[in-house]
């Protein structure tokens, strides 16, 4: 797991955030662990990608025995409108929601955002961890990685970067191994990695043993993820 506290994109400094790689076969699992923790954290938003993924995420979730609402665009105005009273009143403190649903939401005690489906780009991910940290107020924002987000590994680690904020090892070997990505190319002065800067050219290499090993697991990463990628061919 990774944790880290930043500004991210225009999201508030008070909220944590905290990327995780979790397959999608132990997604269920993980969340369930979340949720038995759930009277001592608040309330939970949880972000789904599809309709579908709301209903499923829904009815099991329900069926642990979870105060439960969702929010998508098959609800009616009426059914959000409960669903978010629900929500916003603790009868029912998780609440499921697709990014359309979700637009506009303003909820100023959301503790925890979780992203069950990682967003699909980084105005999206930006969005949802603005869930939480409400005026001022201390937030948590949980995204759950795997192979799937490969797609956005790359703008999402130059999200990161630009806050301050060094990505995670994963998060980093997904990003080389697309050729879109180079450490701290983003251009941010701040970002570094164990407190050595890598904001140089990868085509110089690494200078110290600690750099080298962290370049070679980066590299190792993309090979064995994606039979592609490597720290050079990243450049």
């Amino acid at each position: 797991s990774f944790m880290a506290v930043g500004r991210v994109g225009g999201t508030a400094s008070t909220i944590e955030q905290k990327l995780v790689w979790v397959e999608d076969s132990d997604k269920d699992a993980f969340l369930f662990g979340l949720l038995m923790r759930q009277p001592s954290l608040g309330l939970f938003l949880i972000f789904v990608n599809t309709k579908q993924q709301a209903v499923d995420l829904d009815r099991y979730l329900v069926g642990c025995g979870f105060g439960v609402q969702s929010i998508h665009g098959d609800r009616t105005q009426q059914q959000r409108e409960v669903a978010l009273d629900a929500f916003k009143t603790g009868k029912s403190p998780v609440l499921i929601a697709t990014d359309v649903a979700a637009r506009g939401l303003d909820i100023p005690n959301v503790a925890l955002v979780i992203q069950y489906d990682m967003a699909m780009s980084v105005d999206d991910y930006v969005h949802r961890v603005g869930r939480t940290g409400r005026i001022g107020r201390r937030g948590l924002s949980m995204g759950l990685v795997n192979v799937r987000n490969r797609g956005i590994s790359a703008d999402l680690c130059m999200l990161l970067e630009d806050g301050g904020i060094q990505p995670p090892p994963f998060l980093v070997g997904m990003a080389l191994s697309t050729g879109n990505y180079q450490p701290g190319g983003s251009g941010n002065d701040q970002a570094q990695y164990g407190g050595q800067d890598v904001r140089r050219s990868l085509r110089k290499g690494f200078q110290t043993l600690e750099e080298r090993e962290k370049a070679k697991r980066f590299s190792d990463f993309a090979k064995d993820a994606y039979g592609q990628g490597s720290a050079e061919a990243a450049e």
